[in-house]
């Protein structure tokens, strides 16, 4: 589907985004619903709603919200702990946004001095981190608020001292950064990445806002472009801790994006070739302060190596003893640490597995991913003979399996073993591999569907639509 909407520039150029078919479709279903809702009338083509005005990715639906009475009714510290924990537990390896040392401190003087109260940034900023560990909550049916539609109290809470603060017209800032990153997040949790399922909690009266996760994604990224977050930060008033947490938000940003993109058919923010950040460590925040991985953080030397290796490692050489195509992981820093003989190289292989390290490798997936929608679903793919895309989908597909195999044996999912630990984001990285595979093969599938009308198909289109 991602490709299909992608080739339709005609449509595109129309103000449609979508499949001609399935807006026409949607538009017929329209004109003939508006017909059995006024049975004595007929409409005729004049009064018939124009076909721009057709919506395909619902985007025209109200945003739910809660009503408050104010913004100072908050949970017991012992519900609002266990909502934290919650979400470092379940959220922070995929998406750290927020730096966890830092946020624990700070929460715990918000609740021990309930008359000091902190910047309307960082509330909004708590808010959402309950919102979505709230949302897990109700999903899960256990733990606080399983039951209840708090999550939305909290978005709101956090949606309101967002607007209240004008943050959209100032210059941005890193809770900012945060809090439109957290926004996006909760967005996507409740199933709102153009869609949601409408809750009778929601008045009808607070649909003004029309934010979307993928349209707030690109906000909190451009947000961070204008701090200079996804660069290099050489500035000696920034700790190495702080740089390190900086990078890290950066990088989940690009990686929610990533998946946004992928979920919707919608272009991406940013593209590597911009970005000179640092890779995220491969060691545990509750390790910054060791002097090894201080060391290894505040050095540029083993921060360029670490990515050097990392990327070798994804894209080996083939057969043939060329290198596989790896534009898509092409980095400034690349051509810095290429020839770096540094045993810190090898880092990822030394290090012992923990969250740090698989939020690397689930960047390094996410990255082969935007790969295959630029070389396989972009516009530009469509002056494309299938000779070229079939080459395209093979490089792709080989890019994915080399990621595959250099998984460590703890985040193999292709060799179950119910004793190894990090179950949760060895089924991340599966789902997340699986998906990029099918979106990197879904095209040899429907071209041998259509054979009979689309000519011929190769050995290895059969082969992959069979895989896909």
């Amino acid at each position: 589907m991602i490709e299909d909407l992608n080739r339709d520039r005609n449509t595109q150029a129309a103000g449609l985004v979508g499949r001609p078919s399935e807006v026409a479709w949607l538009h017929s279903l329209q004109c003939e619903m508006d017909k059995h809702s006024k049975p004595e009338y007929s409409l005729d083509k004049s009064e018939q709603p124009p076909l721009l005005s057709t919506n395909y990715f619902l985007d025209n639906f109200p945003m739910p919200m809660a009503y408050l009475n104010g913004l100072a009714d908050w949970p017991s510290e012992d519900t609002a702990s266990e909502l934290v924990e919650s979400y470092f537990q379940i959220v922070h390896a995929s998406f750290p946004f927020v730096g966890k040392l830092y946020f624990w401190k700070q929460f715990r003087a918000f609740y021990a001095n309930p008359g000091k109260q902190p910047g309307r940034a960082w509330i909004a900023v708590l808010n959402l981190v309950l919102a979505i560990a709230s949302r897990h909550s109700s999903l899960m049916r256990k733990g606080p608020e399983a039951d209840t539609d708090a999550h939305m109290s909290y978005f709101t809470r956090a949606w309101q001292l967002y607007m209240r603060n004008s943050a959209v017209l100032d210059p941005p800032n890193l809770q900012q950064v945060q809090v439109e990153s957290l926004m996006s997040l909760y967005m996507l949790s409740i199933g709102d990445i153009n869609r949601y399922v409408y809750s009778t909690t929601a008045p009808k009266n607070r649909g003004l806002m029309m934010s979307r996760a993928w349209r707030i994604c690109g906000i909190a990224m451009r947000s961070a472009v204008a701090m200079g977050i996804h660069l290099r930060s050489k500035s000696e008033s920034i700790s190495y801790i702080s740089n390190e947490i900086r990078y890290r938000l950066w990088w989940a940003l690009y990686s929610l994006d990533i998946q946004l993109c992928s979920m919707t058919g919608r272009p991406p923010n940013m593209s590597l070739e911009y970005c000179t950040a640092f890779l995220p460590a491969p060691y545990r925040e509750e390790d910054f302060l060791e002097d090894r991985v201080s060391q290894f953080i505040a050095d540029d030397d083993s921060r360029k190596a670490l990515l050097a290796s990392f990327i070798s490692r994804a894209f080996k050489p083939d057969r043939k003893g060329g290198q596989q195509h790896a534009e898509h992981l092409h980095h400034p820093a690349m051509s810095e640490g290429e020839d770096n003989d540094s045993p810190i190289a090898l880092a990822p292989n030394s290090v012992k597995p923990n969250a740090s390290l698989y939020f690397l490798f689930r960047l390094g997936l996410a990255c082969i991913g935007r790969a295959a929608m630029d070389e396989i679903h972009s516009p530009s793919t469509a002056s494309l003979s299938w000779d070229e895309l079939e080459a395209s989908i093979i490089r792709n597909n080989a890019s994915a399996d080399n990621w595959l195999a250099s998984l460590p044996f703890v985040y193999d999912f292709e060799k179950p073993s119910p004793d190894r630990p990090f179950v949760r984001q060895r089924t991340s990285l599966a789902f997340q591999f699986y998906s990029i595979k099918l979106i990197i093969l879904e095209p040899c599938l429907r071209r041998a569907i259509r054979v009979p009308f689309e000519g011929s198909c190769s050995k290895h289109c059969q082969i992959m639509a069979t895989l896909c």
